[in-house]
């Protein structure tokens, strides 16, 4: 069965593909340039860490993250061929690419989504300005996506961002914790007072606009219990 109504085309070389399923949306000849799946995640921030490395309290990468990001479940590491799809999803006409990235983070760390035991999936918002603007949103395709697999509610419109806020990848750490402080808010409080909320984002680096959502979640009277991205970052 087609998870998704797809153009018949490589999400990477954008060649003529027979019609398929979503798991077949890249061709033979791309599979081996395809970014890798993390296979050594730390247990709380998601990063690539290695075979050998006890993370059940943690990893060096974990220092630079807030609190309120307990729980990072990411596909990829923010680099290379991955970086360049991440960019490209935000761009029109890449949609068939977010909804593959967000098949590629279900198929390889589906068991861990599930042992969240979420109530509801939130993306985190754009402001009105960068939706009016955008014609595609990666982070509700892949938030979408997980609900569906969860079956769980997804609450597109719960949050919303206040202020427009400068790109965060511009920034410092401490400058991007500014950035994004009081920057979100919740719409619906009634539709999550209560909830385990399972955020989603496109990328995470630092946590910074993370922890700014979950302030906004806690004021809801709801808790973040895990944050989902399709990519993590470290370093600067």
């Amino acid at each position: 069965m087609t998870e998704f109504a797809f153009p018949s085309e490589c999400v990477l070389c954008r060649r003529a593909l027979p019609p398929g399923p979503l798991s077949r949306r890249v061709c033979i000849s791309c599979r081996d340039d395809f970014p890798p799946a993390i296979q050594h995640p730390c247990q709380i921030c998601g990063a690539e860490t290695g075979p050998y490395a006890s993370t059940a309290d943690g990893c060096p990468h974990c220092r630079n993250l807030p609190a309120s990001c307990k729980k990072v479940i990411a596909y990829g590491m923010y680099e290379k061929r991955l970086r360049e799809l991440c960019t490209q999803c935000k761009l029109p006409h890449f949609q068939p690419t977010a909804q593959y990235l967000a098949h590629c983070l279900w198929e390889s760390r589906g068991e861990e989504l599930r042992s969240l035991a979420c109530d509801v999936v939130v993306p985190v918002p754009m402001h009105w300005s960068s939706r009016f603007r955008r014609k595609t949103h990666p982070t509700e395709t892949l938030a979408r996506f997980l609900a569906r697999k969860l079956e769980i509610p997804c609450r597109i419109t719960a949050m919303r961002q206040r202020r427009r806020i400068e790109r965060q990848h511009l920034l410092s750490p401490s400058n991007r914790r500014k950035n994004v402080q009081g920057a979100f808010g919740c719409r619906f409080s009634g539709t999550l007072h209560g909830r385990k909320v399972l955020l989603v984002d496109d990328i995470l680096t630092t946590g910074a606009t993370a922890h700014a959502c979950a302030q906004a979640l806690k004021q809801a009277s709801c808790e973040l219990v895990g944050v989902a991205v399709l990519a993590r970052a470290v370093g600067r």
